[in-house]
């Protein structure tokens, strides 16, 4: 390599460098506008599949037409967005009512393990709550949930224009693009993201709701409070990757803890859903299932699960997969950051149109 292909290749790095620090800088800056609009692409993907779904569907030979199967899909959407909401709704207002009787029962909890220590002082549910900035909390969760539901109406109508820009979609690609060969590599590109979000959109709401269906028979059988709401909580943390899991199979074993309490029925309601819906899902099904349709390295993912937690809370940690594998294949189609596809994937084949260079 010459000095001024050196020179070159550096001042080429450099700019990959300063456009990826300015593009973290600008999405931790623009966070409240990008994730909707994240969340609502993603949405929309999910929307997508379901219509692809319903139209493959045949009775002899007849086919719902393209705009009936899409209004199908977003009636399912919609009923099923409406009936977390309800879940969701009705638990808190249950938890609220309970609460009283939880507090004690904790407050008991904290004597026994206090006397059991050994300890002298012990402090109570209240004593506990003291000691927190509570006006700090309640604001904070107040704020949370009002941008909660402000983002809700938002996403909708983001996944209202997307999926009634999407047909004029391919006409813009094409008037955009003068290059023919641009304009097949973009197609490629994109092609490839619909694909890989798509399947893994599939096959992980699949799979979480193989383990939430499994945490609810679980969490049924020991009797434990609001069984249906911890396994929908189940069901979403399982998202997350490594550390929804484990969050998922904590929150129902304090609750049981709290409820009977009896340190041992935790203990095994803690094991049960970490090797049942956890475990044996998680390691044998899910990677059978996902095989090789993402390509990320396992080291990579953990790290991505950071890296999008520290840029866009607990928004990114849920989006880390979708936007790494985004990333991976945008970086495969250009040759100053090909390296970069290289070192996210999982076995450093990467094929010059992007992605793996083996079929999933």
């Amino acid at each position: 390599m010459t000095e001024l292909q050196t020179d070159r290749h550096d001042i080429r790095w450099g700019v990959v460098i300063i456009a990826t620090a300015a593009a973290v800088w600008l999405m931790m800056t623009a966070r409240e506008l990008l994730i909707p609009i994240a969340v609502a692409l993603l949405i929309s993907w999910v929307i997508d599949a379901l219509a692809n779904g319903v139209q493959n569907l045949r009775w002899g030979k007849f086919q719902l037409p393209d705009w009936a199967a899409l209004a199908l899909a977003l009636t399912a959407m919609v009923v099923a967005m409406s009936g977390v909401g309800i879940l969701i709704g009705d638990n808190a207002a249950q938890l609220v009512e309970r609460a009283p009787e939880y507090e004690r029962r904790l407050d008991q909890l904290l004597l026994d393990g206090a006397a059991f220590l050994g300890l002298k002082q012990t402090l109570n549910m209240s004593g506990l709550l003291a000691m927190a900035d509570l006006t700090t909390v309640l604001t904070q969760t107040t704020r949370a949930l009002t941008d909660l539901i402000g983002n809700a109406f938002l996403i909708f109508i983001y996944v209202g224009f997307i999926l009634a820009e999407e047909r004029m979609f391919d006409r813009k690609i094409a008037m955009f693009f003068v290059n023919p060969e641009r304009e097949a590599n973009v197609r490629k590109m994109l092609e490839q993201i619909t694909v890989r979000i798509r399947s893994y959109l599939w096959m992980k709401t699949l799979t979480s709701a193989m383990t939430g269906l499994a945490s609810y028979v679980i969490l049924t059988l020991f009797g434990v409070d609001f069984a249906l709401f911890w396994s929908f909580l189940i069901f979403l943390l399982n998202f997350i990757p490594a550390i929804g899991s484990i969050i998922g199979a904590l929150v129902p074993a304090v609750m049981a803890l709290v409820q009977f309490g009896d340190p041992l029925i935790a203990l095994f309601v803690l094991g049960s859903l970490g090797l049942i819906a956890q475990f044996l899902i998680g390691n044998f099904v899910e990677p059978r299932m996902m095989g090789r349709s993402l390509n990320l390295s396992p080291f990579i993912i953990i790290l991505s699960l950071s890296v999008w937690g520290f840029v866009w809370g607990i928004a990114g940690m849920f989006l880390s997969v979708p936007l790494t594998v985004v990333a991976m294949i945008v970086c495969s189609h250009f040759e100053a950051t090909r390296p970069i596809a290289v070192v996210l994937s999982s076995d450093g084949e990467i094929a010059k149109t992007g992605g793996p260079a083996q079929p999933a």
